[in-house]
Formats: C-alpha cells, structure tokens, sequence
C-alpha cells in the first residue's frame, strides 16, 4: 500500500480516505456500537452483567480493536479490497471493456469479495480451521462491505463495522447467544443506510 502511494502518487482522497467524511463515519461506527450493545441487553436470557475483561484487562481489550483493527486488519483490507479493488476493476471494465457502470460496480464487487475471501485461506491453513466453510462467510462479508462502500460513500465507516464484526468489544457478558448477531451487523447497517436514503430522495427532490 505504501509502495503504491509512493509511486502512483496517490493521496489519502484517491483511497476513499476523505477527512470531511471523517466524522460522519465516527458517529455511525459509534452509534453501531451502542446498537450491538443493546441487542445484547436484549437478546439476553437472565440478568445482564459487565464483561470481567473491562476489569482487568480494559487496555488490552481495547487495543485490540483500536490498533489491531482500525489501525490494522480491518484498515488495510478496506483500503485495498474496497477503495483500491473495485475502484480499478471498474476503470478497466467501463474503458477496456465497455461494460455499463452498473454491470461493472457489481462484478468489480464479486470478484473483490472473492480475493477477499480467499486472501484469508493461508491464516486458516496456520491456524488448522476449515477452509470451505469459512470462504462463504468472508464472501458474504466481502458483498456486503463493497455495497456499504459505495452506497455510503464513506471509507471510515466500512472499516469501523468491519472493525467491530472482528473485534465487536462488548460491554455486557453473554449466555444466551445473543453475541452471534453481530456477524448480522454490516448487513444491518446496510438496510439501515438504503432506508434513510430512500426517505431523503423524494426530499432533496422537492
């Protein structure tokens, strides 16, 4: 990513990264948060009680999402599946291949989900875990985040979702099962978004 910056001279708003955009994405990234947090309430059997790592291992809990997730995973693969990927795989299809911008923004998302997924395959080989199951998830995960992506306009708020979906950082202690929504929170997020943005069109129309 460096090495592309460096030499194709690009600038944090060619990788989607625009600091107006910042802020917007902040608040929807934390508003997502308390949503989870909130389902969990919800969604749990007996009483509610404060996850014990907060006690003792708050740093660590945090950094966790913070450098290994913002600042880390979550960042570099968005900036290169999602802001770099799909914005080239369109150039190419709309100029070498005169594709309609349509047809070309929904395969420049199968097939970046697809790398995505299978970008994951050596981590499950380290780590011994199955491979096919998992690929269908991370490709899921991969439609969903491309389409949050151009739907939002926002780079900031697909790597904070996709922060949390890694590294949720629950608040509150789980016995039900209610932690497992999570991996529904970018397609959520998505129908929360389209929602809003249908309502806003015939508005900004009138």
């Amino acid at each position: 990513g460096l090495l592309l910056v460096l030499v194709g001279r690009l600038r944090c708003n060619d990788l989607a990264l625009i600091r107006q955009r910042f802020l917007s994405g902040l608040i929807w990234v934390s508003c997502t948060w308390a949503a989870v947090q909130l389902l969990v309430v919800l969604f749990h059997k007996g009483g509610v009680l404060v996850d014990p790592t907060w006690d003792d291992q708050v740093v660590k809990k945090i950094s966790l999402l913070v450098t290994g997730q913002l600042l880390g995973n979550a960042l570099y693969e968005e900036l290169f599946f999602r802001a770099f990927m799909i914005s080239q795989l369109v150039l190419l299809m709309t100029r070498v291949m005169k594709l309609s911008m349509r047809t070309a923004l929904g395969w420049a998302i199968i097939i970046s989900s697809v790398l995505f997924a299978l970008s994951h395959i050596p981590n499950d080989l380290l780590h011994g875990r199955e491979i096919l199951p998992n690929q269908f998830g991370r490709l899921f995960a991969g439609v969903i985040f491309g389409a949050l992506f151009l739907l939002s306009n926002n780079l900031f708020l697909v790597i904070g979702v996709h922060g949390l979906c890694n590294k949720p950082l629950f608040l509150f202690q789980d016995s039900g099962g209610a932690k497992e929504l999570v991996w529904f929170l970018p397609l959520l997020v998505l129908v929360v978004m389209a929602i809003l943005r249908r309502i806003r069109r015939p508005l900004t129309a009138n």
